[in-house]
């Protein structure tokens, strides 16, 4: 804009003033974290990426954004964006962009921002990626006052803070953000600094910053029951009539992976099962006996089961463990004619991993070998084998059958 302040007496311009005006877009951002509650904290591994789907209006038309910033560690977004913001605004903008998101990874590693201030964005998780086999999962939003997801919870949008996160419908697949406008940059209170190996968490958050949108998946697996059948035979069986057996059932999760090594499954003590099955025979059938376990084990569980030596006298007692009369997909260890550690060993890390067999380090950390695992002084049988799918149903009404014999 030109202003012309003064003509000069032969009637050309005289003194002028240029006068820019100019102006700029407010922009908004907001964090993205998963989260993974229920059956999932002990049975999801870290390695599961997740898929966020995204997309945003302003004043009701659907604009194009820019894909978001995965950023790296030590790196804090909010200096880094100025540099990027003009190659963002001018790349690839769609209509909906998506994150590739891991359950450990905190909020400032995924980043969406140079989003219009005032624009309304809608995320929702992709079913197929989410879902596990033979498990029911219910998805759910929250957002989170700060950068990383940990923080309390101002919007569960349904609820609370619904000027900030809203569902649509009566679904709580997808959630719908605010992104605020006119807000200036503020104090992060929450602040906390992050790890060597992680972004920045800034100390200021930027303009327009909503907070972190958070999405939970609970998960809840088909389970089975462990049923037992006894049976005696043998010349010498009237030694153990009608004598109680006792086992041991002991079941973890499956074990997680960590830069491609399996690693005991420490998350969730509670998901580990150590119960005891008694198997007694009754008046008519006293060589025979059967027992069911009194938990219910998710798929894919991996257990051992052990027996408690007999009282033999002078006979000599074998055992014998095998899967019931047609069933062909159970994993189970092998028969051994001694079930000491050293022959044990080999199979079970087949199921549990070198960790939980022998312990070891991984990335640092010290794991010892669980003890669970190999047979006590008073046990002479012990076999692995896993939960399989086969066996399960949605009310937990399966069961998978083992038979012990001696």
């Amino acid at each position: 804009m030109s202003l012309v302040t003064r003509a000069n007496d032969n009637g050309t311009a005289g003194n002028s003033l240029n006068l820019t005006v100019p102006y700029r877009l407010q922009l908004g951002s907001f964090t993205v974290k998963k989260k993974v509650g229920g059956e999932g904290v002990a049975m999801i591994p870290a390695s599961h990426m997740y898929k966020v789907d995204y997309g945003c209006t302003l004043n009701g038309q659907a604009i194009g954004i820019p894909q978001a910033r995965e950023i790296v560690k030590q790196e804090d977004a909010t200096h880094t964006l100025p540099g990027k913001l003009a190659a963002m605004l001018s790349g690839d903008l769609a209509q909906t962009q998506s994150v590739n998101i891991g359950r450990f990874q905190q909020g400032e590693r995924h980043l969406v921002d140079a989003i219009p201030a005032g624009a309304k964005c809608t995320l929702s998780e992709d079913p197929e990626v989410a879902k596990r086999d033979n498990s029911r999962w219910d998805n759910t939003w929250e957002i989170t006052g700060g950068y990383r997801g940990r923080e309390n919870i101002i919007s569960n949008c349904s609820s609370q803070g619904t000027d900030i996160c809203q569902y649509q419908g009566n679904s709580t697949v997808a959630a719908t953000v605010q992104v605020p406008r006119d807000q200036r940059e503020r104090v992060n209170d929450t602040y906390k600094a992050a790890g060597k190996n992680d972004p920045i968490v800034p100390q200021t958050l930027p303009e327009n910053f909503v907070g972190t949108a958070v999405v939970w998946n609970d998960y809840t697996f088909e389970k089975t029951q462990v049923k037992v059948k006894y049976q005696v035979g043998g010349n010498g069986k009237r030694l153990a009539k009608s004598q109680a057996v006792k086992l041991r059932l002991y079941c973890k999760p499956p074990t997680l992976q960590a830069n491609g090594q399996k690693v005991p499954n420490t998350l969730n003590g509670a998901a580990i099962y150590n119960t005891t099955i008694t198997l007694q025979p009754q008046v008519g059938h006293e060589y025979e006996a059967e027992g069911v376990a009194d938990v219910l084990l998710p798929v894919g569980y991996n257990c051992v089961i052990a027996q408690t030596t007999p009282v033999s006298y002078d006979a000599k007692v074998t055992p014998v463990l095998h899967r019931d009369a047609g069933d062909e997909t159970t994993i189970l260890t092998e028969d051994l004619d001694e079930y000491t550690p050293e022959k044990l060993k080999p199979q079970l890390k087949q199921l549990f991993g070198e960790i939980d067999v022998n312990g070891g380090t991984v990335d640092g950390k010290t794991y010892p070998a669980d003890g669970n695992l190999m047979p006590t002084e008073r046990e002479f049988l012990l076999k692995g084998f896993r939960v399989a799918k086969e066996w399960v149903s949605p009310l937990g009404a399966g069961i998978q059958k083992q038979t012990v014999s001696i």
